[in-house]
């Protein structure tokens, strides 16, 4: 994937305010940050077939394209980049191309916890809604278990929502996920994969040491293995 030059990007968000023909040359540009961003998103909804299908990706890269293109005008240079700053609108947009019914509901809940979390205001630090989204990596009868054990461990709200959000991005198949969840929280991709690394030791002690977790000792989700022979994003992190 190529690297992204901040301001080739703030000069073509700026002309696609002005300018709608200038979706032309920002794909041309960003088109494989915004294909891999889409990837993510149909993994994400259990559509890897789709991920597969250099047609259908091209095609929702476009729709990426001229959605961002239509809020060029409210994106801050120097923030989240565009296809992270508009996650929600975009996983939103792909989700209703592909017709999974439950996306609204799940991406609502899990952004309303975020900004819960980000406020201070939330009375668990892995609240209800983020159940939804970790029931479609992990068998329903440890998914409740998992949220005890990030609940039990001694652990600031904020790294434990890092680690969560880290770990769906590398579930989904982002193949950047520090640097995804980086831009989400302000942090270095380094500083991510650290509070991730920190998070899932805790877990893993837990599991080790206290019987009513022990079912989590081998779940993909601590151990940072993959179930299937795909790449690692995180290799040797494991503990």
């Amino acid at each position: 994937m190529s690297t992204v030059d901040p301001d080739e990007l703030a000069w073509l968000m700026a002309a696609m305010a002005d300018d709608q023909a200038m979706v032309i040359p920002f794909v041309a540009e960003f088109g494989d940050q915004l294909a891999s961003t889409v990837r993510a998103h149909l993994c994400r909804f259990g559509r890897r077939d789709l991920a597969r299908d250099h047609d259908e990706v091209t095609g929702l890269v476009w729709d990426v394209a001229l959605f961002l293109q239509a809020r060029a005008g409210a994106w801050a240079p120097g923030g989240a980049r565009p296809w992270n700053w508009a996650r929600r609108g975009i996983a939103k947009l792909v989700a209703d191309a592909i017709g999974h019914a439950r996306a609204d509901v799940d991406l609502e809940a899990l952004d309303h916890t975020r900004a819960e979390i980000e406020r201070g205001s939330a009375p668990d630090p892995v609240a209800p809604s983020i159940e939804v989204d970790l029931a479609d990596l992990v068998g329903e009868p440890r998914v409740a278990l998992l949220r005890r054990a990030l609940e039990a461990i001694d652990c600031r709200r904020r790294d434990r929502l890092v680690h969560v959000e880290y770990r769906l991005q590398w579930a989904y198949g982002d193949p950047s996920p520090a640097n995804t969840v980086g831009e989400l929280f302000g942090l270095r991709p380094d500083h991510v994969r650290q509070i991730d690394r920190r998070v899932r030791t805790r877990l893993q002690a837990l599991a080790r040491g206290d019987a009513t977790y022990a079912l989590l000792a081998d779940l993909p989700w601590l151990t940072g293995l993959r179930p299937t022979p795909e790449r690692d994003p995180n290799p040797g992190m494991a503990a």
